[in-house]
């Protein structure tokens, strides 16, 4: 029987061969798609691959579209050298280009004649303080809160693109520009110089080279080069070189693989600034000391050992330390936003008859709100359940965002050829199945990065389902009849609010109830959670670990499939290219939020639907607040969320999967 077994060192000619492998694969697949659409796939592919380097110019534009590539790849190098998983790069993109662009327009509206030699360093040095802010963001909630840097990265970006609609439409809108989203024209001291007449290309590609040939390798040999190549390395300080990070028995590194030999780093000559990266913290306080957390320095945010048996985790208020809030007491009402506020006020201060017509009013926008909310909160509930079966069995599923978007499209044509939204939520359950079974052929049975291939996963499904999407832009689905449950759907109040639901709303309620119970009172649960946790012991006890896991990922690449179809066929109902709009990276969040407990996951898709219909319910109300900044507030939510719940790393680490997005070697 043939199998797959990691090599002991990579290959020397893998790593030449893998790219031109990638290049092979690529052109195959795009002569399929040329010739599925009935275009001739040498022309096609000549398109691609020919005319961009037929000329002069059109050398010049590949060599301008591929600065700011290289640019940001140099910056994530070194993120990734240090194991921080920097996803937000197109944030920190954009905001650069906000603050270079700020600079250039001042200059220009308020008609400064200065030279070129001092303005373009002023907008280079704008552009670079910008990207450098915005990834500052990211570092701090990771260092001084605990923050999934991944997921606040990732939701940074959306809000650094409203940020960016909000500028182009409102302030910085150019009055002769025909209504287009644009600025005015900068001033041409502004600018870059070409460096070929007659094209576009600018000196920031000969300074790109000089980066890249220079600047970052002679950075890799020097201290901070090192520094960041250790901390990336994941080394522990202080444990023994026998103890694995569970407490048994085996390789340091918790990764389950045989321990190879390893030079030995002396510590005595490597000079670590100030509390950085947790190498150096305080005395473990009597809280620690409680909960069981061993007092030993380490550059990792997973636990360090098995978790000890002691008293329930619900930490009595009569123990001395500091208090740990919850985040579910965190679910209290704030109070109203200021126009809901003012529109009672003015009610109160009316006659009695009219004021009761207000209240009766009130009474039935509160319920049109909180319908709202249930409808929004409805595919992230799905998602995040599929996801939440995911990392119970210890995979981490970046591709949540692209799944539901081929499902989208799946289910949308589907209803749109059958008239049934039933087949339609089937296709995209399908559809969402297919996807994860690509995912989880690459990461459960050739081991490639879980984080990578779910990113490279939702890359691909947000261009496939605009590929395929083209011809139902604009189409409309046939009207379907409104769902009332008999006898509660007039209830006052909340037949309207919560009795007249689309059925899968329903359904998404009773599925958390049902993976509830399959998680915590069944085999099948306890053996899928022993996967997640420990998935060597697991498979020294017979269990498939690789096939559980397989099924995790079907499962939940179903219900994100569901959770598709619901946006493109109940909740829109239209296609149109990126409908997702980033609900795949909240479901992924909630799992965090919910600490990997079911019924937490449905709370917090309800707070977060809530969060998005605020929004357009502000509008209504007639609140003054652009819309682009108004439609920041679920990902501002999401990041707030997860700065509140990961400032307790003991709570995340005691109920996080033990084997979280760690590969699995059967033969280890």
């Amino acid at each position: 029987m043939l199998s797959l077994e990691a090599r002991p060192q990579p290959s020397l000619a893998m790593s030449f061969a893998s790219p031109l492998l990638a290049l092979a694969l690529t052109v195959a697949i795009a002569a399929s798609l040329f010739w599925l659409l009935g275009r001739d796939p040498v022309k096609g592919l000549g398109v691609f691959f020919v005319e961009p380097l037929a000329t002069r110019y059109a050398l010049a534009e590949v060599a301008l579209k591929a600065t700011p590539l290289i640019l940001c790849a140099l910056g994530l190098a070194v993120c990734f050298r240090a194991n921080v998983w920097n996803i937000g790069a197109e944030g920190q993109f954009l905001l650069g280009a906000i603050c270079a662009g700020g600079v250039a327009l001042w200059v220009t509206t308020a008609g400064i004649d200065a030279p070129r030699w001092l303005m373009v360093p002023a907008v280079l040095l704008a552009g670079i303080a910008g990207g450098m802010a915005w990834a500052a963001v990211t570092a701090l909630l990771r260092d001084r809160f605990n923050a999934n840097e991944i997921l606040v990265s990732l939701m940074l970006v959306y809000v650094a693109q409203q940020l960016l609609n909000y500028l182009v439409f409102v302030p910085w809108k150019d009055p002769l520009g025909f209504n287009f989203p644009q600025t005015k024209t900068f001033i041409t001291a502004a600018l870059l110089p070409n460096l070929l007449p007659q094209s576009r290309l600018h000196i920031g590609f000969a300074i790109t080279l000089v980066l890249r040939l220079s600047a970052a390798d002679r950075w890799a040999g020097t201290g901070g080069g090192a520094v960041c190549r250790v901390l990336g390395a994941r080394i522990v300080v202080g444990r023994p070189a026998d103890l694995g990070r569970h407490g048994r028995a085996g390789r340091g590194d918790g990764s389950g693989r045989p321990a190879a030999a390893t030079d030995t780093l002396r510590f005595d000559r490597l000079r670590l600034h100030s509390d950085h990266r947790l190498f150096c913290r305080p005395a473990a306080s009597v809280r620690h000391r409680f909960l069981g957390c061993a007092a030993v320095d380490v550059p990792d945010r997973r636990r360090t050992r098995t978790v000890a048996p002691r008293f329930a985790e619900c930490l009595d208020r009569g123990l001395p330390g500091a208090a740990v809030v919850p985040a579910a007491r965190l679910r209290h009402a704030d109070r109203l936003p200021a126009a809901l506020a003012a529109r009672r006020q003015r009610g109160r201060r009316r006659g009695s008859a009219h004021a009761g017509g207000c209240g009766r009013c009130f009474v039935n926008e509160v319920a049109l709100l909180i319908a709202a909310t249930i409808a929004s909160g409805t595919p992230l509930a799905l998602a995040g359940l599929g996801l939440l079966l995911n990392e119970k069995a210890g995979v981490v599923n970046l591709g949540a965002e692209g799944m539901m978007l081929v499902a989208a499209i799946a289910g949308f044509a589907a209803v749109y050829h059958s008239g049934n939204e039933w087949v339609g939520f089937g296709a995209g359950a399908l559809a969402g199945m297919l996807m994860a079974a690509m995912f989880g052929g690459l990461v459960i049975w050739l081991n490639t990065n879980q984080y990578a291939t779910g990113l490279a996963l939702s890359l691909f499904g947000a261009g496939l389902s605009a590929f395929v999407g083209i011809q139902y832009v604009g189409k409309k689905l046939v009207d379907r009849s409104a769902f009332e449950l008999p006898g509660l759907a007039h209830v006052p109040f909340f037949g309207d609010a919560i009795f007249k639901q689309h059925p899968l709303a329903y359904v998404a309620v009773l599925l958390t109830l049902a993976v509830s119970w399959f998680l915590y009172r069944t085999r099948a649960g306890l053996v899928l959670r022993s996967v997640g946790e420990a998935p060597e012991s697991a498979h020294a006890l017979g269990v498939q670990v690789r096939r559980l896991r397989l099924a995790a990922v079907l499962a939940g690449g179903a219900l994100c499939g569901v959770a598709g179809a619901f946006l493109s066929v109940v909740y829109a109902p239209l296609w149109v290219e990126g409908l997702v709009s980033g609900r795949g990276w909240i479901a992924l969040a909630l799992t965090t939020f919910a600490t990997w407990r079911p019924a937490r996951v449905l709370a917090g898709a309800y707070l977060f639907g809530g969060v998005t219909m605020l929004q357009f319910h502000l509008q209504g109300e007639g609140v003054q607040i652009a819309s682009q900044l108004l439609t920041m507030l679920p990902y501002l939510a999401t990041i707030i969320v997860l700065v509140l719940i990961s400032r307790n790393p003991t709570w995340i680490r005691i109920n996080m999967p033990g084997s979280l997005g760690k590969p699995f070697y059967p033969g280890a």
